[in-house]
Formats: C-alpha cells, sequence, structure tokens
C-alpha cells in the first residue's frame, strides 16, 4: 500500500489495489466495462514481455531461415518481403532492452535495480544509434553490393528503420524528466502515429500502388513485431501517462479500450480481404473473391454501428455527468480557497475552480487536463519529496490528508499552501482526490522569517563575546551564555543555584537593585550602568550593564535580559587616564590642571576659615644641574623634592608640580606666621635630604619659597595669590637663594622688582636685546626635511642670559606675552629669508603662548613679514601647547584656519598631558604633534608610558599628521621612538639648544642625521 502511495504523489497510477475499490468503472458501472478494463490491465502486464520475446523469437527464426535456407522463416510466404538479418538484429536488441528495462522495477533500493535499468538504457540507445545510422545510408546514397546481393542481407526498410529509432528513443529516455515525464510521452505519441501509418499501409496494400519494390514496405512478420514493441513501450512504465489512461476508470478511457481495437481489427479485416482476393485470383475463380468483398462491406457496416451506438451512449451519458459537475463547479467557485478535483489514475487535474487557479498565476481553465505533477517545483529536494509520499500513504490508509507543501506557480515563484486532500469516487472518473489548498506563502514567510530571526538570536546568544543573561524579577537566573560564565567564573549549572544580586559587589549592590525593581514596576524600560562584580576566585571585575525589559506572553512573568561586557580594561586604563590627567607623571603628584580646582575649592572656602596660604617653590640653579649632569639626574632630584614635600604637609593640604622645577602649595586653616614656619621647614628639609651620592655624581639643592596669605574673607582670588607668590619667590631667588619671602603689598622692593622685571623686558624688546636660540629636530626614516625649534632667551645687567622660567611668568603676568610672541614670528621669518642657500628647505618652528591664539595683530604681523620676504609660508611652524588649545577650543580651531590660509603650518605641542587628547587632535587641524617630554622621558621605565607613546604615534599617523618626541636623552629611547615610527626626535642626546647663528640649517643637519643613523 505503501508504494502505491509514493506512485500516487510521483504521477504513477498504483496497480489493482484499494485503489480500485472506489466506485464503479464505466459510464454504467456494469460489469462488461469491468472485465473489459481487466483485460486491458493484464494486455498491459504483458504487453512488454510479449513485444521483447517476439522480436527475440523473429531474430533467431531469421537467423535459422538464412542459415537452413528456409525464407518462410522470415515471412517470405505468399510472394511478400522477409525480414532481412540487419532488421532482425535491430529489433532482436530492442526486445532484450526492454526486458532489461521492465525487469529493472522502479525499486532504487534493489541491489541490481540500477545496473539492469541502465543496461537497458544503454542498449536502447545503440540500436537507436545504428537505426538512424542505417537510415541515412538510405537516404544519402547507394549501400553498395553486400547489402544488396540478397534480401537476407539487406538494409532494413524505412518503416522498419524509423520505427526502431523511435522506439529505442523511447525506450532510452524512458526516465529522462522526472516526474513530469514529458519526452517520453511526446516519443510514445509520435511512435503510435507511425505505427497506425504503418498498420493501415500494410492493410491497405497501398505500398503496391507505387511498386512491389519499394523499400518502405515493412514485411508481413515485421509489421506484428512492430506493433508488439510498441505496445511494450506503451505499457513498460505502466503507470504512466497513455498506459495509466488505457487501463484506468471512466468513460474516456472505455472510448479509447473500444475504439483502439476497432482500429486494429478493421486493419486486420482489410488485410485478410486482400488476401483472400489475391488468392482467388489466382485459383478457382472471381466467386470466393467476391465473397469475400460482401464479407468485407458487411464486417465494416457492423463495425461501425457498433461503434456508433457505444459512442452515443457514452455521449448521452457523458452530457448528464457535465451537467451534474457543472451544477458541482459554481459550489466550489464560491469558496475562498482553492479546489481541483484529480484523477488518482493519471494525476490529472479534472476540475480547478478559479481561485485554485488564481493561486498559482494561471490562466482559466488552464490548468484542466494538466497533471498535478506540472505544480511540483522543478528544485524538489529530497526531504520535500519524502513529505510528499508520507502524505500519500496517510491518505491511501486513512482518506484523508493534511498538509503544508511548497509548490510551484506559473512564473516558477515558490507557493506555500496548507493542502487538505480526500480521496472520494466519480461516477464519470472513478477514484478521485479532491484537494482544497489554502495560500499561505505570506504566513510561511513570517514563519521562516521568526524561525530566521530565533535562530539568528540563539546563535548570536551562544557566540556573542559580550555575556548575556536573563533574570527573573527575583533575580534568578533563567539562562546564560558561555561569554557570561567565563565572566564571572560560575558554570551554568552553578548560577541556577545563585541570584543575580549575588554576584553585584556590595558597594554598588543596591544602586542597581534599585533600578532593576523600578524596570520590573514598569517604571522603565532598561537602564545602563557600571558597577562591579565580583567573580567566583573573588577578583573584581568592572562591567558595563544594559538592561532591557522583556514582558512575559501568555502569563509569563517578565524577564530582564542584561548585556554585561567586562570593561575592566578600559576602566583601568580610563583611571589611569584620568590619573594623569591630574597628575605629574613623574612625581605622581597634582599638575597645574588639577592644582587650579584645588586651588580654586580652597578660595571658595577660605571665607569659612582661618586663612589660606599659597607657597611657590622653585629649586635653586636647578638649571646648572641639568645641564651638567643631564635630565636624568635632574628627574631624580625632582622626585625626590616631591617625596620630601609630600612627607612635610598635611593631607588637607594640596601639592602640585606645575612643570620644571617648581612646585606649589595650598595650606588651608593657616595664620601667616604658620604658613612661614611650614615654609622654612620645607627649606631645611629639602636642604637636608634633598641630595644624590654616588660614585659618579654628587649633587644637592636648595629652594627659595615665595608666600602669598590671604586672611579670612579678604576675597582674594586664585590669579592674585599664584601672582603674588611668583613675586614673592623671585624676590626670594633675589635675596640670595634658599630663603623664604612673604609678598607684602606694601613694601616697594617685591613690587617693584616685579615692575624692574617688566621695564627691562620691554627695553629689551625695543633694544633686541632677546638672544636666539635653536634646537634641531631630527627626521627618522624617510624625514630629511630639516625641522628647528627657536627658543628665547635674555640677558640680565651683567650681560648673563636669564632662562625663560625666569622671566616669561612676569611676562604672562604683566601681558606682555603677546609682544614677545611677534618679536619671535618676525625673527624667524627674517631667519628663513636670510639663509643663503635658496634651495634649503630647512623649516623653523616657534613657541606661541595661549593668549597669542587667534591674536589679529599677530597674524597681521606674520602675513606682512611673509609678503615682504617672499618666503614659503609652509617654512613657519607654529607650536601651541594642547593646554593653551584646549582652553578654547573654538579659538584655536579659528587659529588653525587663519594659519592654514597664510600657508603656515601648526604643531601641536606637549600633547598627551590631556585626557581628551585624541579628541582634541581630531577637532584642531594641525601638521604636526609634538609628544609631551614627560612620557618620552618616562617610557624606557615605565610600560604604561610606552604603551601611551606608541598609541600617539600610531594614532596620529592613522590622522596623516606627523610626530615629534621631545626630551629624548638616551639611546634606550631613541631607539624605542624609531620601532615606534616616529617621524622627528629632539633632545639632548640628539644636539642641546645652541645659538642660532651656529647654525648652518642645510649642512649642519644633514651632517647631524647621517651621525645619528650610524650611531
Amino acid at each position: 500500500m505503501s508504494d502505491q502511495a509514493v506512485d500516487f504523489l510521483d504521477g504513477e497510477q498504483p496497480e489493482a489495489g484499494p485503489l480500485d475499490e472506489f466506485g464503479s468503472f464505466g459510464p454504467t458501472g456494469d460489469r462488461f466495462s469491468r472485465r473489459k478494463r481487466e483485460v486491458w490491465r493484464m494486455a498491459g502486464r504483458y504487453s512488454p514481455v510479449v513485444g521483447g520475446w517476439s522480436a527475440i523469437l523473429v531474430a533467431a527464426l531469421v537467423a535459422a531461415g538464412g542459415l537452413f535456407g528456409l525464407p518462410a522463416s522470415g515471412g517470405s510466404v505468399y510472394g511478400d518481403t522477409g525480414v532481412s538479418l540487419p532488421a532482425a538484429l535491430l529489433l532482436a536488441t530492442l526486445g532484450v532492452s526492454m526486458l532489461l528495462i521492465k525487469g529493472a522495477a522502479p525499486d532504487p533500493g534493489a541491489p541490481a535495480w540500477r545496473g539492469r535499468l541502465w543496461a537497458g538504457l544503454l542498449l536502447a540507445g545503440v540500436t537507436a544509434t545504428a537505426a538512424l545510422a542505417l537510415l541515412a545510408m538510405r537516404v544519402t546514397g547507394p549501400t553498395g553490393d553486400f547489402w544488396q546481393s540478397s534480401d537476407f542481407w539487406r538494409v532494413p526498410s524505412d518503416a522498419i528503420l524509423i520505427g526502431t529509432l523511435l522506439i529505442g528513443l523511447g525506450l532510452a529516455t524512458i526516465e529522462v524528466d522526472r516526474p513530469r515525464y514529458r519526452l517520453s510521452d511526446w516519443l510514445i505519441a509520435l511512435t503510435g502515429i507511425g505505427m497506425l501509418f504503418e498498420l493501415h499501409t500494410r492493410g491497405y496494400q497501398l505500398g503496391k500502388l507505387i511498386g512491389t519494390s519499394t523499400p518502405f514496405e515493412p514485411g508481413l512478420l515485421a509489421v506484428p513485431v512492430m506493433v508488439s514493441l510498441f505496445a511494450g513501450l506503451v505499457f513498460v512504465r505502466p503507470k504512466r501517462d497513455l498506459a495509466a489512461f488505457l487501463v484506468a476508470p471512466g468513460a474516456e478511457s472505455d472510448v479509447v479500450r473500444l475504439v483502439a481495437p476497432a482500429a486494429l481489427l478493421l486493419a486486420t479485416l482489410l488485410g485478410i480481404t486482400e488476401f483472400i482476393t489475391e488468392l482467388a485470383a489466382g485459383g478457382a475463380g472471381n466467386a470466393a473473391g467476391t465473397v469475400a468483398e460482401i464479407g468485407l462491406v458487411a464486417g465494416t457496416v457492423f463495425l461501425f454501428g457498433w461503434l456508433s451506438h457505444l459512442l452515443l451512449h457514452f455521449y448521452r451519458v457523458s452530457v448528464g455527468i457535465a451537467g451534474d459537475d457543472a451544477d458541482r463547479a459554481e459550489i466550489f467557485e464560491d469558496l475562498c480557497d482553492g479546489v481541483a478535483l484529480v484523477g488518482t489514475a493519471d494525476q490529472k487535474i479534472i476540475f480547478s475552480n478559479s481561485r485554485f487557479e488564481e493561486i498559482f498565476g494561471y490562466e482559466r481553465s488552464e490548468l484542466r487536463g494538466a497533471r498535478l505533477q506540472t505544480l511540483i517545483p522543478a528544485d524538489e529536494h529530497a526531504g520535500e519529496a519524502r513529505l510528499r509520499n508520507e502524505s500519500a500513504r496517510r491518505l491511501v490508509a486513512d482518506g484523508s490528508t493534511l498538509d503544508e507543501l511548497r509548490l510551484e506557480g506559473k512564473d516558477g515563484r515558490d507557493v506555500w499552501c496548507r493542502t487538505i486532500a480526500r480521496l472520494s469516487s466519480s461516477t464519470r472518473y472513478g477514484p478521485v482526490a479532491i484537494v482544497s489548498m489554502t495560500d499561505v506563502t505570506e504566513e510561511h514567510r513570517i514563519r521562516k522569517a521568526n524561525r530566521e530571526l530565533d535562530s539568528l538570536f540563539r546563535r548570536i546568544f551562544a557566540e556573542s563575546p559580550v555575556g548575556i543573561c536573563l533574570v527573573g524579577s527575583d533575580h534568578s537566573f533563567s539562562q546564560v551564555n558561555p561569554a557570561f560564565e567565563r565572566l564571572v567564573g560560575y558554570s551554568e549549572g552553578e548560577l541556577k543555584d545563585l541570584t543575580y544580586d549575588q554576584l553585584i559587589h556590595p558597594a554598588d549592590r543596591d544602586r542597581e537593585l534599585n533600578l532593576s525593581d523600578r524596570m520590573f514596576r514598569g517604571d522603565s524600560s532598561g537602564f545602563e550602568v557600571e558597577k562591579r562584580f565580583t567573580r567566583k576566585d573573588g577578583q573584581t571585575v568592572w562591567v558595563d550593564i544594559t538592561s532591557t525589559l522583556l514582558a512575559g506572553e501568555d502569563g509569563e512573568p517578565a524577564r530582564a535580559l542584561k548585556l554585561v561586557e567586562d570593561v575592566t580594561a578600559r576602566h583601568e586604563l580610563q583611571s589611569r587616564l584620568e590619573y594623569m590627567a591630574d597628575h605629574d607623571p613623574l612625581t605622581g603628584l597634582f599638575n597645574r590642571r588639577r592644582f587650579d580646582r584645588e586651588l580654586s575649592h580652597a578660595v571658595d572656602r577660605s571665607a569659612n576659615e582661618r586663612g589660606l596660604a599659597v607657597l611657590l617653590l622653585d629649586l635653586d640653579d636647578f638649571k646648572s644641574v641639568n645641564d651638567r649632569y643631564g635630565h636624568a639626574t635632574g628627574d631624580r632630584l625632582i622626585v625626590r623634592t616631591a617625596e620630601v614635600l609630600t612627607e612635610r604637609l598635611r593631607g588637607s593640604d594640596a601639592l602640585a608640580r606645575q612643570g620644571g622645577d617648581e612646585f606649589v602649595i595650598v595650606l588651608r586653616e593657616i595664620g601667616r606666621e604658620g604658613a612661614v614656619r611650614v615654609a622654612r621647614k620645607i627649606l631645611e628639609a629639602i636642604e637636608r635630604d634633598v641630595r644624590i651620592e654616588s660614585d659618579e655624581v654628587s649633587v644637592r639643592v636648595t629652594a627659595s619659597i615665595g608666600v602669598a596669605y590671604a586672611e579670612p574673607g579678604a576675597g582674594a582670588t586664585e590669579e592674585e595669590l599664584t601672582s603674588q607668590a611668583d613675586i614673592a619667590m623671585y624676590e626670594a631667588k633675589d635675596d640670595g637663594r634658599n630663603c623664604v619671602r612673604v609678598y607684602d603689598p606694601a613694601a616697594e622692593t617685591g613690587t617693584g622688582r616685579g615692575v624692574d622685571w617688566s621695564a627691562r623686558i620691554e627695553a629689551a624688546l625695543d633694544a633686541d636685546d632677546f638672544v636666539v636660540y635653536a634646537q634641531p629636530m631630527v627626521g627618522l626614516g624617510e624625514h630629511d626635511v630639516p625641522l628647528f625649534e627657536l627658543l628665547i632667551r635674555m640677558k640680565d645687567d651683567d650681560g648673563e642670559l636669564v632662562s625663560p622660567g625666569a622671566f616669561l611668568p612676569v611676562v604672562e603676568r604683566h601681558d606682555l606675552i603677546q609682544d614677545i610672541d611677534r618679536w619671535m614670528a618676525v625673527r624667524a621669518i627674517r631667519l628663513i629669508a636670510g639663509q643663503e642657500d635658496p634651495a634649503c628647505e630647512a623649516r623653523v618652528s616657534i613657541n606661541l603662548s595661549g593668549k597669542s591664539i587667534g591674536d589679529p595683530a599677530l597674524l597681521a604681523v606674520v602675513s606682512e613679514e611673509i609678503t615682504e620676504t617672499g618666503i614659503d609660508p609652509s617654512r613657519l611652524i607654529f607650536e601651541v601647547t594642547e593646554a593653551s588649545a584646549i582652553r578654547n577650543v573654538f579659538e584655536a580651531q579659528s587659529f588653525a584656519a587663519d594659519l592654514k590660509r597664510l600657508g603656515c603650518r601648526l604643531a601641536l605641542d606637549d600633547f598627551g598631558t590631556s585626557f581628551a587628547s585624541f579628541y582634541y587632535l581630531r577637532e584642531i587641524e594641525c601638521e604636526y604633534v609634538k609628544i609631551d617630554g614627560e612620557f618620552v622621558r618616562g617610557m624606557v621605565s615605565d610600560p604604561v608610558d610606552r604603551q601611551l607613546v606608541k598609541a600617539m604615534i600610531e594614532i596620529a599617523r592613522g590622522m596623516g599628521k606627523l610626530t615629534i618626541a621631545e626630551q629624548v636623552e638616551d639611546e634606550a629611547a631613541l631607539e624605542i621612538l624609531a620601532d615606534f615610527g616616529v617621524d622627528y626626535v629632539q633632545g639632548r642626546l640628539i644636539e642641546p639648544p645652541a645659538p642660532v647663528e651656529e647654525f648652518d640649517m642645510a649642512s649642519h643637519l644633514g651632517a647631524l642625521t647621517s651621525s645619528t643613523a650610524g650611531g
């Protein structure tokens, strides 16, 4: 029964079985129709065997006749043409191939099935090829003496060759184009027409009208063999189109089962009559011939009368059934679903309503008469075929079935249908299946999309590098992914016994639980928070939590979807960067940025305190230490000073390094005398404890301290206090160093000296008493354009040089810094214009203060000087500290744009000292990035500084900017910078600053670059 079910969906008619019990088979349901169909079924079952063996037997007879001289064995009797040996061999090979294919039952599970099948198909193909070759010989010309020497060896007649070619092709292609078998159906129809023509040609002896030796005559013996082979071809697969129709129930099949034998009977009657007529003509007289002619006429009249009666009966019954069908069709047309009536024998669609055809895109009645396999997709895979087979089994076993199948529309699109099939019977068509289809293509698409989304979510859930967990309102875990397990160190099974709140660090627990409770109450749809988890091993990890509420369905409780990302490394880096943004990298003390906040906070609270003091400390003769022993030794003294200061101060005091050898201290809730005592103790401690003693070096330092004091409620500002402490510190320097001075606004000495500095600087500007030093920046790799940084120095009354640290604070305080910047810009432009070698491409850079950024007077002076000297403006570089640029980003951006219009370049100096350095690097357009020397000096021993320097170089390079590393003082630092790919280096290892007059910028730098590369 299961094989029949498979055949039902494959479009092949089952053998006799349960399906035969549904209803009657003829228009009247009489036993005659049933017996007649059974006769055809038996004929169909044995036709391939009879056809195959008859062809083999004829071949044997022909061979025996040729060997033993028996022409009758070849059919050469009564003057008829015999069968030649080549024709017999062609017929025999067709017979063998037919028996092989018939024996290869359609059971792929049988071990020898494929071998027999392919042998039969191959032999049929060879036979068809041989027939085609012989037919070509007959058409193209003479066949030679050998082929014409005797009837035994002659080339087969055209009728045999054409018939053999068509039958051979039909057998060879019988399994092609499954499951529709369109090619096989066409070949069977074509061969049938040829066979009908051959029969009647032989029956009417039409060949004799054009000559008795015509090669078209098939011969008396060959005709029944060819007919047997054709019948075998039709029934070798008895469950397909024509064969299935001939043995199927129904009125149409009954008509064909009557007409086909009648046609054969008519041909036979004509042949017998012709034979009797010829025999009578050569015998006793014409009486027998006359009787034969009368019998032929009487038999023909009887045959056609009998057929007419039966056909009229079938017509009347069909009209009545058609009327019933029309009534039922109207009911079907009103249905919303597609409905079709399908014959179980041939799988042809008997009827379909408009909705059925609309679902598949066919025109009205376009599907009627088509096989149901028309709707099966050409790309149907094995799983879908198994589903159809299983559906057929259930249909045969239960009489009905419900499935969802993928079918194919007229335009090739996929159509998903929910299909209900039920077996029934029809007086006219016999067993039928009523098929109802609902188009669920869109529903299937949505379900498929949902499945894909669900699958994608499951894959993301399982493979996501971010921890994911589902948590209930009671904080229990319902599901976790592997990443979450790795993050917390617990397995999924262990987490089932824990609650989410147990993982939260105690310090962060209340905050997140409050947020979760608000979310589960419906006050929010989710939240994001950064907090700490405690892992199974006790380690604390920082995580970023994104929590989203998932509403429950069908009474299920709501759950929270939590995305948990491990941000420990980022948090540590952020903490490190925040620390670096507020602390001096060398000493770990507050930097100037953080000190400004501390001082501002202290000033705001000073009204309610005893008093406030600001101490400015500067080491004495520290520059000489650097010049004599190098910056490494100087840095050790700076660090030791920071340690001594930290030991002498209270926890409420603020201590910062402002840069270089300068420290600043805020003393809270202290009186004037107390502040002075603290300052003197600090001096004593520095003189006693800040020293370096070794075999190579012995260094000790002293310091000068300026004190600015504010009484409670005095209303002093931060700027006033720092300025007063600055003035007092320089007064201490003037008093011989290693002493403390307190700022006294009533005293002439302190203020007068400050004014003297201001006047001295103004005089130096007027008299050009400033001295310009230069320090080269050496290019690494392919960078060979000379770069020089210009530095300003001033002479004191004795003609000695004064370092910028001594006079620049006064310059800043008295608003003279912009004059200094304009003076340096003019000197730089004239220095470039005064180069003797016109081919020299050396570039020079000058430092600008924050107040000069956006100064229109500076831009006007620069533009005028460039126009007057005619220099290439791209050789002039302005260095702006990152801190200055950050104070007013918009002015910095505008200033950078103005410089670009002039053709000049911009460098961002002291890069990396701000927490947002990389952000502002994107916002401010510049060509050079100068990495702060504190990072460069510290990167040899500090891996964090090393990674930060590497990151600065890589990011700047990625943004198309050149990098300069300053304060390079040892070979190890130079080697690291070269590996990182820095563009330029600057420092005492390369060459210390020197008067600009000592430099021949082109030749000197070339030699310097060569020596550095060689070293």
